[in-house]
């Protein structure tokens, strides 16, 4: 008799059918990683499933969700990014394929190809063919990953505190029931909103160049002087879903962000505010 292979046994195993949603086919999926690469691939392949639909059968899944995802993961991350990311859900869809899971005459992996960039011939600029989403800095996006990863266990935690509070007695009368169910509603709510502000996002490095070399652009770290009382305020550029005034990041969108976006060190912006126009001179510039 044949060896099973490893993607058989955890089939076999785990009764895996057509039938079964995302998120029990990401459970067993995971399975078959390797234990040193389980970790990240996980993490990859839930925000995958996150954006498809957890409840989602296997069966009904379509090239067309996939092709909308693949186009969301290249406009909102660097390419290099990207391809490592797609290369792990790549692989998540054809243990599907392979195992017989999802409409093999669907052919569904092919479906998930990162969107080329153009090239300009003469000018050698790459031409991005996508609409801008939000900008993130690579630190927030980061960070906004790890929120995720706490919220989705909180609201698994929460899921067996709900099962658990409705077995002790009467629904009407449960105090642990209502709270635990309250708490799922606030960890629902974060995990939607951290979810739309990284959906289609563009991820730019904290430090990185602008596209014109010397100009401020988002993430560019600024020193300005108000030409007038001689005050100094140092701040960061960031877009309007990372400010943060307390902490010296100010938003693209407001008055000084729009003023002094494409400029350089030593120009002088005016901006307009209640008690009129402001003249502020650009004394430092970093994208490091």
């Amino acid at each position: 008799m044949a060896k099973k292979t490893k993607v058989e046994e955890v089939k076999n195993e785990m009764e895996l059918t057509s039938e079964s949603t995302m998120i029990d086919a990401l459970k067993y999926y995971v399975k078959t990683i390797p234990v040193s690469e389980r970790m990240n691939e996980r993490a990859v392949v839930a925000d995958f499933v996150t954006n498809i639909g957890e409840e989602k059968l296997l069966s009904n899944l379509k090239p067309p969700e996939v092709g909308d995802y693949s186009q969301q993961i290249t406009s909102r991350m660097a390419n290099t990014d990207t391809q490592s990311r797609l290369a792990s859900v790549k692989k998540f869809l054809s243990f599907l394929h392979n195992s017989e899971l999802i409409k093999n005459e669907l052919n569904i992996p092919s479906h998930l190809r990162s969107k080329r960039i153009l090239t300009n011939k003469r000018t050698k600029n790459k031409v991005s063919t996508f609409e801008e989403g939000p900008k993130l800095t690579r630190s927030r996006y980061k960070t906004l990953i790890g929120q995720l990863e706490k919220l989705n266990k909180q609201k698994m935690d929460l899921a067996v505190d709900i099962q658990n509070a409705a077995a002790d007695g009467d629904v009407r009368e449960n105090a642990p029931l209502e709270a635990a169910r309250e708490a799922q509603g606030m960890v629902m709510a974060k995990i939607t909103d951290i979810e739309n502000l990284m959906r289609g996002a563009i991820i730019i490095d904290d430090g990185s160049q602008s596209l014109l070399k010397g100009k401020i652009n988002i993430g560019t770290k600024v020193t300005i002087e108000n030409q007038d009382n001689k005050e100094v305020h140092s701040f960061q550029i960031v877009d309007f879903h990372e400010a943060d005034p307390l902490n010296s990041k100010i938003s693209s969108d407001s008055p000084v962000g729009k003023a002094i976006l494409g400029k350089a060190k030593g120009e002088i912006v005016s901006v307009k505010s209640p008690s009129g126009t402001l003249e502020y001179k650009i004394t430092s510039s970093s994208n490091r």
